[in-house]
């Protein structure tokens, strides 16, 4: 025996400590050590190979975002496939776009961690694009992250709370994730050149230009997607966003100065600057901009407001002007237009009795699917979204900056009122801020309705509500012709793809897919109520001692992933428009755009005003389409960006302190009971809110002369009490009397 083996049996005899059990713990130790030193060698080869490759591995990368980002976007792993296949060079422009934002990496030391931010960036974006097109036609574009709040306001008509949350616990978890691995992760352990790294950096910058210029040239790419949502397909998520966060606004024709602008004006109207009237600039003198010795804003306003004034008495004597009620039907198609869809009757008899009977036709707009507020642009403007930037909305950017000459403040310098009347909310698309700059007088939305039917699904109110609110604003103006803009919002999607109708009115059949035969049972039968909305309307209007004109068309075509070859029209931007009257206005069928809409319209009518409207009525002295789209966008630009050379340098169309709704909120009293205060009024609605001293509390609305609230929400004295009407993001439409109510202490039992 040995002394190793003497020392072992004495400890373990005499101290009862187990050698053998030590032996194999320290023998697991170094094992462990020898394991994870072999693994952190692997680790360390791996990424020393990645560093030595980078930019190889960055190409790699890139392609395997981009394939990602397609599969998600189109729902499809086949069609991904397809795209990079068949579309090989836009698919690698993509990939070189994701390409140059990796050479951010080489500025810092946690190379990794930002090769997975940059990675995860993109993906949640294409992550975004794949449920918005899960929902809607129309792509992720940059202006929706504008639109963010008029979502979130709207979450039960486009996702679910469940689906809400579900999301925002995802962005959550990746950004904790990214957080620790920004910290912990691995970093660069060889010298961080980083002039070198800012130079790839401005070479990508400098580079991506001039290649997607070659590439446009080449008819690669294209600057301009007639389809947006087939614009999207053909060229790649990643491009087309880019694309819509780029290129934004109008650019400036190349053609554009005073001259140009003046030698379109001469040759609508054989002069060369236009009034707010239509007449020429000779017979009122041009209104100026402020400048140094010049007069002030105040009394150029001044001066516009005395001049409009004026004009329109002159022509009104000579005139009787109609009411012109134009009415925006959401996502309204007949039904009989596409190539598969039987119905068991006619799902929309009244509007083909309107077709048939007064002026109508097909309309060509610029959206499919989503979209409403660019349809609606160019019909009140009479301008076209070709001359924006990919999937703007003028509403959410240049509108948020600017006035606009519109129909609504053209018919106003003929003595019109303009009102506008959406029963859906009043902030969504910003239309409120929009209508502002139009130049409407009153806007009534959803929150000063007091709307109590809704859609079986309980998404969107019903459109019978609007008829009243037409009525009303044509009684806020009882001594002058009215304008009045109504959008409905029945029809609008999302068409549920499970049985929901139990005894449906109409029947639909010819559709193979057991989930889109619901979708269009749902969508026709919102249709044929939208059609007795239409035919209810048009009942009122008759029973009114008026002259009226009433013009009506639809703004795009369902969410129904419809195709060319289902529509008879051959198009997804042909829509049809119907038209009455009641004073025996020939009938003049015809198809145009919708910005050429109410120019023709009000051509028929003998009303020949405002720039665009006057310019499209004489859309025949060019010889071309082509020259005339350049003097369209000319006049579009000078009124949006330009120096305002059509109004002889001034701005005769402000925006306007527009009235939400036509009808006052009234308090009359407070009754009081054992544990509310009721709150006794008129023209209360669902969005009606009490304020005590300016600060609001939790109100029960009861009916439309009825609110409550808790005892426990006033104390004792003296208060100011007032009832407002609430938009989305804590807006106040409009407030109601103030009225002081005294509440007496509580007596001590």
């Amino acid at each position: 025996m040995t002394f190793e083996d003497f020392t072992e049996v004495y400890i373990q005899h005499f101290m009862g400590v187990n050698m053998k059990a030590i032996r194999m713990k320290k023998t697991e130790r170094i094992s462990a050590v020898k394991s994870k030193r072999q693994h952190s060698e692997n680790t360390q080869r791996m990424i020393s190979i990645l560093n030595k490759y980078s930019l190889l591995f960055h190409a790699l990368l890139a392609c395997g975002v981009c394939f990602v980002i397609e599969w998600i976007s189109r729902h499809s792993f086949v069609e991904a496939c397809v795209f990079v296949f068949d579309r090989n060079l836009v698919f690698l422009y993509n990939s070189l776009i994701v390409y140059a934002s990796l050479m951010l990496v080489y500025i810092v030391k946690r190379r990794m961690a930002l090769r997975i931010l940059i990675s995860a960036f993109w993906m949640f974006l294409g992550t975004i694009n794949g449920c918005i097109l899960a929902k809607r036609v129309s792509p992720f574009g940059f202006t929706d992250l504008k639109m963010v709040g008029d979502l979130f306001t709207m979450q039960s008509n486009y996702f679910s709370a469940k689906e809400a949350a579900l999301v925002i616990a995802g962005v959550g978890v990746v950004i904790f994730f990214l957080v620790i691995f920004w910290f912990k992760g691995p970093k660069f352990e060889g010298r961080t050149h980083r002039i070198t790294g800012f130079l790839m950096v401005l070479t990508a910058v400098v580079m991506l230009p001039q290649v997607t210029n070659a590439a446009v040239s080449n008819n690669i790419l294209t600057k301009y997607f007639e389809n947006l949502a087939q614009g999207y397909k053909d060229y790649g998520f990643v491009y087309s966003f880019s694309a819509s966060v780029l290129d934004r606004g109008m650019s400036t024709p190349e053609e554009y100065s005073e001259e140009s602008v003046e030698s379109v004006l001469e040759k609508v109207n054989g002069d060369s600057t236009m009034t707010a009237n239509g007449a020429v600039l000779e017979s009122c003198q041009a209104i100026k901009t402020t400048a140094a010795g010049a007069e002030s804003s105040a009394d150029i306003v001044q001066q516009n407001t005395e001049k409009d004034e004026e004009i329109p008495e002159d022509i009104n004597a000579e005139q009787d002007y109609p009411n012109i009620i134009c009415i925006l039907l959401e996502s309204f198609v007949d039904p009989g237009l596409t190539n598969f869809l039987e119905t068991s009757e006619d799902p929309i008899p009244n509007f083909h009795s309107l077709y048939e009977n007064y002026t109508s036709g097909y309309l060509e707009v610029p959206v499919v699917g989503a979209g409403t507020a660019n349809t609606e642009f160019e019909i009140l403007t009479g301008m076209g979204m070709q001359f924006f930037g990919l999937g703007e909305y003028p509403y959410k950017t240049i509108l948020k900056e600017t006035n606009c000459e519109s129909i609504a403040a053209d018919l106003k310098t003929l003595g019109y009122g303009a009102h506008a009347v959406h029963n859906n909310g009043g902030n969504f698309y910003s239309r409120k801020n929009a209508f502002s700059m139009m130049g409407f007088d009153t806007f009534t939305c959803k929150e000063m309705m007091d709307i109590h039917d809704y859609t079986p699904i309980g998404t969107w109110p019903t459109d019978d509500i609007l008829i009243g609110e037409v009525e009303k604003s044509l009684d806020y103006t009882p001594d002058k012709p009215d304008f009045v803009y109504t959008i409905t919002v029945e029809a609008h999607g999302d068409y549920p793809k499970e049985k929901v109708l139990e005894n449906p009115a109409i029947k639909v059949s010819g559709v193979e897919d057991e989930g889109m035969a619901y979708a269009w049972e749902y969508y026709v039968n919102q249709l044929h109520e939208v059609d007795d909305f239409i035919g209810d309307l048009i009942d009122m209007l008759e029973k009114r001692d008026e002259k009226t004109l009433v013009v009506m068309f639809g703004d795009h075509l369902p969410t129904m992933n419809l195709t060319e070859e289902d529509m008879m029209t051959g198009s997804l931007f042909k829509t049809q428009y119907a038209t009455w009257n009641n004073f025996g206005l020939e009938k003049n069928d015809k198809d145009m755009t919708s910005y050429q809409f109410l120019a023709d319209l009000t051509d028929d009518l003998g009303i020949h005003t405002g720039t665009m409207f006057t310019f499209h009525q004489n859309r025949e002295k060019w010889e071309t389409e082509e020259e005339y789209l350049k003097g369209m966008e000319l006049l579009q630009y000078d009124i949006l960006y330009g120096e305002h050379y059509v109004y002889g340098g001034g701005d005769p169309y402000p925006a306007t302190d527009i009235v939400m709704g036509t009808q006052d909120v009234v308090i009359d009293r407070i009754m009081e009971t054992d544990q509310y205060y009721y709150v006794i009024g008129e023209n209360f609605t669902k969005w009606s809110k009490v304020y005590i001293d300016e600060e609001r509390i939790s109100t029960s609305y009861i009916s439309s002369t009825l609110l409550r609230f808790k005892k426990s929400k006033m104390e004792a004295g003296f208060h100011k009490i007032t009832v407002n009407q609430m938009g989305s993001s804590e807006t106040v439409f409009r407030s109601s009397n103030q009225i002081l109510y005294n509440k007496a202490p509580e007596k001590e039992e």
